[in-house]
């Protein structure tokens, strides 16, 4: 099971883990949907005026998102930053849905993306919103992850890994793999939040899509650095109260030996054409 209890401000990082490669725009006109679709959705306002928010996949085929906007639902749904998200209504960056949905089948076990949520997701926001959109391509003030030191050395907190992850897989599937021990870094995988965040093996170009969220805007990977890389960092995000950490720039900088070079690139843009309030359940 994959959930994410999250903030606003880190809401994107839940989601932006992997690369992304989308696929075609829809058409001008609504036509029904080529992407797989739930077996049954239900949308409804939220109006709790909370500020806690979820987006999970659940076992059984169960999805379910919480107080989300209809923007934050596309963006999460196509891999989106803020700035790569144009032509909205102001009620969908306002107004507040809860979705609950089921698939005819569990959701299969990928790291591709977009991943089978997702697309069901795409899917139900074209039959149940009447999303119609196209895509563009526009130059967007952007991140290249780099290197921060000539020499190359990198920070305290970065270290190439040394798990196999092919083989520790093989061993969870047949369940000889040791138990990871309680806050524990995972050697496969990455965990955060809350302006903390701890990976195990991770590729670059990962780490590039992760600190996306937090940066607000795209972050490409420009290390050179191959293979997979165990890291540690803490940093205090924009909107969190807490100001006592150091940033997002800072953290990378100092602890993990990169940084964020500003950037202009030509970038994929889902322009939305037209969009409605979600039918009645």
């Amino acid at each position: 099971m994959r959930t994410f209890h999250v903030s606003a401000e880190v809401l994107a990082f839940a989601l932006a883990s992997f690369a992304q490669d989308f696929g075609p725009a829809s058409a001008q006109t609504p036509t029904a949907p080529t992407n797989p679709s739930f077996e049954v959705a239900s949308v409804k306002p939220n109006k709790s005026g909370n500020r806690g928010m979820v987006w999970t996949s659940q076992p059984g085929g169960r999805f379910m998102a919480t107080n989300l906007t209809v923007a934050m639902i596309i963006r999460n749904a196509f891999d989106l930053q803020e700035s790569e998200l144009a032509g909205l209504p102001g009620w969908a960056s306002s107004e507040r849905y809860d979705i609950i949905a089921k698939a005819e089948q569990e959701f299969p076990r990928s790291n591709e993306r977009p991943s089978v949520t997702q697309l069901m997701v795409q899917s139900l926001l074209e039959e149940r919103f009447r999303l119609v959109s196209h895509r563009e391509t526009r130059e967007l003030p952007s991140y290249a992850l780099v290197v921060a030191r000539a020499d190359g050395q990198l920070g305290p907190q970065l270290k190439a890994a040394t798990v196999d992850c092919m083989a520790l897989a093989a061993a969870r599937r047949a369940g000889t793999a040791p138990p990871l021990a309680p806050g524990a870094r995972p050697p496969c995988g990455m965990r955060g939040g809350g302006g903390r965040l701890v990976g195990g093996s991770i590729p670059m170009s990962d780490l590039a899509a992760t600190v996306s969220g937090w940066a607000g805007r795209r972050v490409v990977d420009d290390t050179g650095l191959t293979g997979g890389f165990d890291f540690d960092f803490s940093f205090s995000p924009e909107a969190s109260a807490d100001s006592s950490g150091p940033s997002l720039f800072t953290a990378l900088q100092e602890q993990l030996g990169l940084k964020l070079e500003p950037r202009r690139v030509a970038t994929d843009v889902l322009v939305v054409d037209s969009i409605e309030r979600p039918t009645p359940d």
